[in-house]
């Protein structure tokens, strides 16, 4: 089975990066859905609400990464390539065979870093505008 994978990239093979535990149970938390369309006419009594079709609402997804190197030359050219990666706009297919899905995001933030010479970790959200929009990894 491949690897996680960043728009085609292996994670681990181009960055020596990893999910790090709980990434999983980020991913498959189940999204909100949108408020109920609702009318609250004078004319009647209480609220018209039309729960029949729920429309999933965008969420936010916080996952810590883990990138490590043989050499310290080597982990900073695989920081910068990776958070070039990430940063270079438009959508971030970041697919998890184990999970069969393939995620479409956008990077939001990176809001914690921990610098070890050869390694780093790295809690970064994503946004997905909309997760019906996922499809299976091939």
């Amino acid at each position: 089975m491949a690897g996680n994978s960043i728009n085609g990239k292996d994670m681990f093979g181009t960055w020596g990066a990893r999910f790090q535990q709980g990434a999983y149970s980020e991913f498959l938390t189940p999204p909100p859905i949108k408020d109920f369309i609702e009318n609250e006419d004078r004319s009647q009594d209480g609220t018209q609400v039309l729960p029949d079709i729920p429309r999933l609402d965008e969420r936010e997804v916080n996952v810590n990464v883990i990138l490590t190197a043989d050499t310290e030359r080597e982990f900073i050219t695989r920081y910068n390539s990776f958070v070039a990666e990430l940063t270079r706009g438009g959508w971030l297919a970041i697919s998890i065979p184990r999970l069969n899905t393939t995620f479409r995001m956008l990077y939001v933030s990176s809001t914690k870093f921990g610098y070890y010479g050869n390694t780093c970790t790295l809690s970064i959200r994503f946004r997905e505008p909309n997760p019906a929009n996922r499809s299976n990894v091939l």
